[in-house]
């Protein structure tokens, strides 16, 4: 209890956290301001598809030469199926524009089952079956939570804007704190030695005591950029949806954004629990690690590389087994 309390006041005094939060701070004020900035692009590009949906089922129904039939003029099923595609296609543009938003995702549901239609019906036509599938099922959910229309992509929403980037944030925050854990245990075993003969601090209660400050630490920084998030949220005057259906990797389907954002952030604290369990493990194996300090520094950089690589992967399961791995690998030199 004493280690962890010095521990403690040592931070404290470092003023790390304040740093590291402000850090946080700004690029989550960037965040925002990008996304507000492409929002505008990604409403552009939406009509801009709808348009082309639009045309689209018009140049199969009508070739733009004026002269030839269309293609399916023998099929009379395939030709209502066309003519009634192109009608509500025209209707979901023109809903789209005036920004009635549920009638706009109603006309949308619609005009997706018939693109769905199209492709089964196996008439040439530009967009997937699979993306109209997504499309019809995402804006289905939205319409039975009551939600407003937003931009997977670009959303106006504090929580939402947070899901889209919760795996990127979570690995900046797993790096910043395993490397003030591995720098500033580093720098206490092998610059100030002395301390740990002049005080009665074991060296596994030092680790396990430095341990629970790093972690505590995590819990701390995402909480707090939560908090800022929602503070960002209402200087924009965005809303925050916490029911908003969002598509889950984990779980291959929709789910309510905030249940999906709780998976990522209990695999996040899984990763981490993992690894500081690790590292305390390997302490006791190798405890003549800190004596040679270029092995030290070279697992180091494969542990920052590693680490880096966690917001590639798309699969959260992978990011916990590549950080134990990466800490083993650290340890183990």
């Amino acid at each position: 209890m004493n280690t962890l309390i010095l521990e403690c006041k040592k931070f404290i005094r470092s003023r790390i956290f304040v740093v590291i939060l402000g850090v946080i701070l700004v690029l989550l004020a960037s965040l925002f301001y990008k996304n507000y900035l492409n929002y505008q692009q990604v409403d552009t590009d939406k009509k801009h598809e709808l348009l082309m949906i639009k045309k689209g089922i018009g140049d199969i129904l009508y070739p733009a030469d004026g002269k030839s039939p269309c293609i399916y003029s023998a099929d009379e099923e395939k030709m209502d199926l066309l003519k009634k595609s192109l009608e509500i296609s025209e209707k979901t543009l023109k809903l789209k524009h005036s920004g009635d938003d549920r009638g706009y995702m109603e006309s949308a549901i619609l005009m997706y089952e018939k693109i769905i239609e199209i492709k089964e019906n196996e008439i040439n036509f530009s967009m997937s079956k699979s993306y109209a599938q997504h499309e019809k099922e995402r804006l289905s959910e939205i319409i039975k939570v009551n939600g407003t229309f937003q931009y997977e992509e670009a959303p106006l929403d504090g929580v939402l804007l947070e899901y889209n980037n919760i795996k990127y944030i979570l690995a900046v925050i797993f790096l910043v704190t395993l490397s003030f854990f591995f720098i500033t245990t580093y720098l206490d075993f092998y610059y100030h030695k002395g301390f740990l003969f002049t005080l009665p601090i074991k060296k596994t209660s030092f680790i396990i005591a430095k341990a629970m400050i790093s972690f505590a630490v995590n819990i701390i920084l995402i909480v707090s950029q939560f908090a800022v998030s929602f503070v960002f949220s209402y200087f924009w005057k965005w809303k925050n949806a916490f029911n908003y259906p969002v598509f889950s990797e984990l779980t291959g389907g929709f789910l309510p954004v905030n249940k999906a954002m709780i998976n990522y952030i209990g695999l996040f604290g899984m990763s981490c629990i993992s690894a500081y369990i690790f590292n305390v493990f390997m302490e006791t194996l190798y405890p003549r690690k800190y004596d040679n300090r270029r092995m030290y520094w070279l697992a180091y950089l494969a542990y920052i590389m590693i680490s880096f690589g966690i917001g590639i992967f798309k699969i959260p399961y992978v990011n916990v087994i590549c950080t134990v791995l990466g800490m083993g690998m650290t340890n183990g030199t």
